[in-house]
């Protein structure tokens, strides 16, 4: 379980620190296959959260936990592109979403064994 955990936090940072590579592309074309980079690299920490969400939430509450988990997420999702529209900066907002991964990674790296 401790082991998921570590590997769902380095997931977290290095896809959070995949974004730094963003301001490096110079056409439309580079960006799209930089961001895309992200997007795989979210996968292994997408599952495994998943994963960690239904080893630990109790199996009479699994589908609770995991209907308001997806819920929240929605509104995450929308609260995050009502701020990219109000912020038009674009490193002001890929610092945000290095940061918030990074919170994660952290989060995830530091959980203790139950």
């Amino acid at each position: 379980m401790l082991f998921r955990s570590r590997r769902v936090g380095l997931s977290y940072g290095i896809l959070g620190l995949s974004a730094l590579l963003w301001p490096l592309a110079g056409t439309l074309a580079l960006g799209i296959v930089l961001i895309g980079f992200t997007g795989f690299l979210e996968g292994p920490a997408y599952s495994g959260t998943i994963a960690l969400r239904q080893r630990y939430a109790p199996p009479a509450a699994r589908a609770q936990v995991m209907t308001t988990v997806t819920s929240i997420s929605q509104l995450m999702l929308s609260a995050g592109a009502a701020l990219g529209g109000a912020i038009h900066h674009p490193m002001t907002l890929i610092v945000m979403f290095v940061a918030v991964n990074l919170v994660a990674a952290a989060g995830a790296l530091s959980r203790r064994r139950p």
